[in-house]
């Protein structure tokens, strides 16, 4: 083991329990903001509860009986519980609140040197990497060398389903509003073309084929993107087979007689089969993208050991 190796293994352990404490300082800073608020509020509601039990001490028996609060006394007694315990409430959060604050900074203080730790820790990598990659006699070379191919190979798929991802969520994103447009016409019912409400109604529909347009050209582009990943299932090829056409079938329900509501009915039918199928596909790409995750992890967790070696 070389010295470099030997501080990688050092640094290792010390980023990953810096990391997690981390994790935990983001956890107490985002419950500490959320106490803050809800103390603020406590501190508002007990004001008004003193207000209320001043008024009522201030209040006649006649006063009471208009307001027909019963017994002044029995009122009075309620009041002055529900006063003291929202200020005991409110005193307990804001103790909490000093403790948190407290645990805080002293935390803070302590993570202070993660990232320097974490950027020596890197460059330290790179450095042990290309000692054994520079030498074809190390015993590591060849299995670290395959370890960063296959990592290297993760990445680049990685990148390509993100792709695949975010093409889809813009598709699914037409899709929507091209329902709501047509749905928003096909609730309006028949019309009389002569009057504002026909142009409404003919507005949306134009609007909502404009986005079924957009969505026809970028459902191309999310198969080109589905292709680049290799995703091959039961269905797929059936299922985007029938896609292809869905724009015709749009025209052929509404441009032929579009005044006629089974007509836009039909239409939306067809989108949403369509979106039906998108947000599926969505689901299992998805689901390829935590398996890379999971197996990048995994790459990356050999070659640290390798490299502490």
């Amino acid at each position: 083991m070389t010295n470099t190796s030997e501080r990688i293994k050092t640094l290792i352990s010390e980023v990953a329990i810096a990391e997690k404490t981390e994790k935990y300082f983001n956890d107490l800073k985002v419950a500490y903001e959320q106490k803050l608020i809800e103390n603020e509020s406590l501190v508002l509601f007990v004001q008004k509860e003193l207000e209320d039990v001043t008024e009522l001490e201030k209040m006649s028996v006649k006063g009471l009986f208009y307001k027909a609060l019963g017994s002044k006394e029995a009122q009075l007694e309620k009041e002055r519980q529900e006063y003291l315990l929202a200020a005991l409430k409110q005193r307990n959060l804001a103790k909490e609140l000093e403790l948190d604050k407290y645990e805080i900074d002293l935390i803070g203080q302590k993570l202070d040197d993660l990232k320097i730790k974490q950027a020596e820790l890197s460059q330290l990598k790179k450095i042990r990497e290309k000692e054994i990659l520079s030498n074809p006699n190390e015993s590591l070379h060849g299995v670290l060398r395959d370890i960063t191919a296959k990592i290297d190979d993760e990445h680049k798929f990685a990148v390509e389903i993100n792709e695949a991802i975010t093409v889809g969520n813009e598709l699914i994103n037409l899709f929507v509003s091209s329902l709501n447009l047509l749905k928003r016409a096909q609730n309006w019912g028949q019309w009389d073309m002569a009057g504002g409400r026909g142009y409404l109604k003919k507005s949306s529909i134009d609007k909502g084929l404009d986005e079924a347009y957009r969505a026809s050209s970028m459902l191309e582009r999310y198969k080109r993107e589905l292709a680049d990943i290799g995703l091959v299932y039961n269905g797929l090829n059936l299922q985007l087979g029938q896609v292809n056409s869905f724009m015709d079938i749009i025209f052929d329900n509404l441009l032929s007689d579009w005044i006629i509501q089974k007509k836009i009915k039909n239409a939306v039918a067809t989108v949403e089969s369509v979106f039906d199928k998108v947000r599926v596909i969505q689901q299992n790409v998805a689901g390829e993208a935590e398996k890379v995750r999971i197996k990048l992890e995994d790459l990356m967790r050999q070659k640290d050991q390798i490299l502490q070696k």
